[in-house]
């Protein structure tokens, strides 16, 4: 059949609950969902607490997602992509989310299995006081962030990078990667994360960190 395409644009959607490892709120198994306001909030489920994306594509312009979890799986609290799903972000606010189980925490915002991340424009990812990554990037096909705001630590591992300025994050990790990243301070003080090309990756620009 047609796959279908759900479009968000105000109003809340709070306390969404799923037991198994299909979004809190909204699980996306093929087709397009567009987030052009509104709020999701305060959900839980195994993987995804607020949407998990097992197909297809999420673009994110504006709206909040905020305070869900994934206490089981301890991958993606807000939003949890896998197989060959994108998520494309424009702007909007994902912050409050956690995941944790048994001491690990991965991507309390935002986790990424094997699919692919663009994100460019007036984004905000994380939480500064969690441990854990607040985006964790898992073998992505594809990842290009170009501009945005990350309050908290991004993990990538095997991912496939193009990595521009304009990001601001607290700290870089890239592990299982040819991709190497060096901390430096620049005149203001500023930790300068300068990254460097190596097999398979591609990398323009630095990151600045939020961390001073």
């Amino acid at each position: 059949g047609t796959l279908s395409t759900l479009n968000l644009y105000g109003g809340t959607i709070i306390g969404g609950e799923a037991t198994s490892t299909h979004g809190g709120a909204i699980c996306v198994a093929g087709g397009t969902m567009n987030m052009y306001g509104g709020e999701i909030k305060d959900c839980v489920s195994v993987k995804g607490g607020a949407i998990q994306l097992q197909a297809g594509k999420l673009n994110i312009y504006d709206g909040t997602i905020c305070g869900s979890t994934a206490p089981v799986a301890a991958e993606g609290g807000a939003i949890y992509a896998e197989n060959k799903a994108v998520i494309v972000q424009y702007g909007g606010t994902i912050v409050g989310g956690t995941a944790n189980a048994d001491g690990n925490y991965e991507g309390h915002n935002v986790a990424v299995f094997g699919g692919a991340f663009y994100m460019n424009g007036n984004v905000v990812i994380g939480d500064a006081d969690k441990d854990g990554h607040s985006l964790y990037l898992f073998n992505t096909t594809s990842v290009e962030m170009v501009k945005g705001t990350i309050t908290g630590k991004v993990l990538a591992r095997g991912a496939n990078f193009e990595l521009k300025s304009e990001l601001i994050v607290d700290a870089l990790s890239l592990r299982d990667t040819a991709i190497t990243a060096v901390e430096e301070r620049n005149s203001s003080e500023q930790i300068i994360i300068k990254v460097t090309n190596g097999a398979g990756a591609t990398l323009t620009g630095e990151f600045t960190s939020a961390l001073t």
